[in-house]
């Protein structure tokens, strides 16, 4: 299927997405109608920046994606990483010990996740994760799927020149970086440590990496303060 099809498609399901939703939810949303998906995100990588989910067309993909943040792995990543499609059963990845595909399992259950990277002007923008539960098949072969990617991501990267107040996700996230910054300033480590920190707690919390954070800047939550950032109090 070329290119101006697959465009063409993708704004006829997107005007099928209510309007007061925001640009990448609407485009997750059509994609994942376009694809048969049971649902899907989608994931920026910003250069010098940690990737950071975007959009979530329903709750199942946002715990898959919480997952794959908190562990910072996961197809996701390894499309990120790759440029290239990454796919996994998560029932037959879970036969081989791993902490994050038993995660995984828990969050969705028997479900397989496609990832493709979302290329512009050759480079990774992002990240289109879509799921189906019980290794059902996506409606598309591979090919148009990546299409289907790199069109969302041109059109992401377009609507950031135009208007970056329409990626409601930023203000979140930028939470998550004040967060960063605090930690740094209350234990002298790095940012990266910083940030392995705050998704270790949000692991052992069983939370999100935006609550955390949100706990830090509004001072609920110190990391000066416990004995090991995650959660138990100093006696």
């Amino acid at each position: 299927m070329d290119d101006v099809s697959i465009l063409a498609e993708l704004a006829t399901h997107m005007s099928q997405v209510p309007p007061s939703d925001s640009l990448p939810v609407r485009l997750c949303r059509a994609a994942v109608m376009m694809l048969s998906a049971d649902g899907g995100s989608i994931v920026l990588t910003p250069d010098s920046m940690p990737a950071f989910p975007l959009a979530a067309s329903n709750t199942v993909a946002r715990r898959i994606e919480s997952v794959q943040e908190i562990f910072d792995a996961g197809p996701t990543r390894s499309a990120r990483e790759t440029a290239n499609l990454a796919e996994v059963s998560v029932v037959t990845a879970s036969a081989t010990p791993s902490l994050v595909m038993d995660e995984l399992r828990h969050a969705a259950g028997d479900v397989t996740i496609s990832a493709y990277p979302m290329r512009v002007a050759g480079e990774v923008l992002g990240v289109l994760a879509v799921y189906t539960s019980r290794r059902r098949a996506l409606s598309r072969p591979p090919e148009d799927a990546q299409t289907l990617a790199d069109i969302v991501g041109a059109a992401l990267l377009q609507s950031m020149d135009a208007d970056p107040t329409d990626l409601v996700a930023w203000p979140a996230r930028a939470r998550v970086h004040q967060a960063t910054g605090m930690v740094v300033a209350q234990l002298r480590v790095s940012p990266e440590d910083a940030l392995t920190l705050i998704r270790a707690r949000a692991y052992a919390q069983g939370t999100t990496i935006e609550a955390v954070s949100d706990d830090l800047v509004s001072r609920r939550l110190n990391f000066a303060s416990d004995d090991d950032s995650t959660g138990r109090e100093r006696s």
